[in-house]
């Protein structure tokens, strides 16, 4: 079973005036236009800044989407957690404080449990079969689809994500290394720098720069190589480890139910159209997104390094990752998934991901930028 100390304790509050001056800004009147179209403003909200490469993909979503609807559906973007904290989306979107949303799964371990396979590194390298497995059984596999109903969010298109990085001041040449190590870090990779004799620490990627210029965290496991220059933090760290982890994470953009009830079936119909062709555009977009992160990084003097695979094997079998499969399945029946649903969705995720491995030529940008 997964070790407690260092999950996520959603702690943030809001305040009775920020109550107020969301209500004031929430989703708009339910009038339709003269095409049948839902008159309606949806805040949404990011804890990543306007330069992330996802936000390219959001914006080109909702424009359409407004030209779509003559105008009728209007999006306004809160970037770098300015409308809420990335932990408490969910509970926004709920409560109606947030319309739309970029959610997470390792911010939501207990509300999204089937969803944490996405945090188990060493799955698979393949960016493209993830999102393609993701979308495809959050529309075919009843509990998973069950999961974000439960919450209040409907994903509109899963987000493509770069293969893991170490991002730290010095290269990973030892396991020794991790002993006495702060590092950012959540979900399964937590539980293998605590066993290796570090400290893991939950930060939402917005606190990250700060707390690495002040010397309160020594390194980030799992990141992007872009999340990291999006936020500078080659200012304070230049080494960025390529472990051979691959997808650690999964990301969507999600439309609350809330907003979703208050559509006229026309305007649900072009949001479902626009987000299911969002999948398909978005991944023929990511393979260049990923080598302008190679140009970014070499331009800000970052270096990119293989990590030996034999501290990789000591470091993974240390920490017990053979267990880790198991642990998922124990976490995802302590928060209420029927044994049967979890073994099958498992089963069933694999398959996908071994599927659309074998059907793509994808090749990680990690592996592309080390080549040159």
């Amino acid at each position: 079973m997964l070790r407690r100390s260092w999950k996520l304790a959603a702690t943030a509050a809001v305040g009775a005036l920020a109550v107020t001056l969301l209500a004031a800004c929430g989703s708009g009147s339910e009038q339709t236009n003269a095409s049948g179209f839902t008159e309606i403003k949806l805040n949404y909200t990011t804890p990543l800044p306007k330069t992330a490469a996802v936000e390219g993909m959001r914006t080109s979503f909702s424009d359409k989407l407004a030209d779509a609807t003559d105008g009728a559906v209007e999006v306004n973007p809160y970037y770098s957690d300015s409308l809420l904290p990335a932990t408490d989306m969910l509970k926004g979107m709920q409560d109606g404080r947030v319309d739309m949303g970029y959610v997470c799964a390792s911010y939501f371990p207990e509300q999204l449990p089937l969803y944490q396979i996405t945090g188990l590194p060493w799955l698979t390298d393949n960016a493209e079969a993830v999102v393609g497995a993701l979308d495809k059984m959050s529309k075919e596999n009843d509990a998973f689809a069950a999961e974000f109903e439960k919450q209040g969010v409907k994903p509109l298109f899963f987000v493509p994500i770069q293969n893991a990085v170490m991002v730290g001041k010095e290269p990973l040449t030892s396991v020794d290394q991790f002993k006495g190590m702060r590092a950012r870090s959540y979900s399964f990779p937590a539980e293998m720098i605590e066993n290796a004799g570090g400290e893991p620490v939950f930060l939402s990627y917005a606190e990250v720069y700060e707390a690495m210029s002040r010397g309160t965290i020594d390194a980030v496991f799992p990141s992007t190589t872009d999340n990291a220059l999006d936020v500078s933090l080659t200012e304070v760290a230049k080494q960025f480890d390529d472990l051979g982890a691959g997808q650690f994470v999964s990301c969507f953009v999600g439309l609350s139910t809330k907003a979703w009830d208050k559509m006229s079936p026309e305007t649900q119909d072009e949001v479902t159209k626009l987000a299911d062709a969002a999948t398909p555009e978005n991944l023929d977009a990511f393979v260049g997104l990923e080598d302008k992160t190679c140009d970014r990084l070499k331009e800000a003097g970052g270096t990119l390094s293989k990590v030996d695979q034999s501290v990789v094997d000591e470091w993974k079998e240390m920490s017990g990752y053979d267990s880790f499969e198991g642990d998922w399945a124990a976490a995802a029946e302590k928060a209420g998934v029927e044994k049967d649903a979890a073994d099958s969705f498992l089963t069933d995720y694999k398959a996908s991901i071994a599927d659309l491995s074998a059907s793509n030529d994808y090749v990680s940008g990690l592996t592309r930028c080390m080549e040159g």
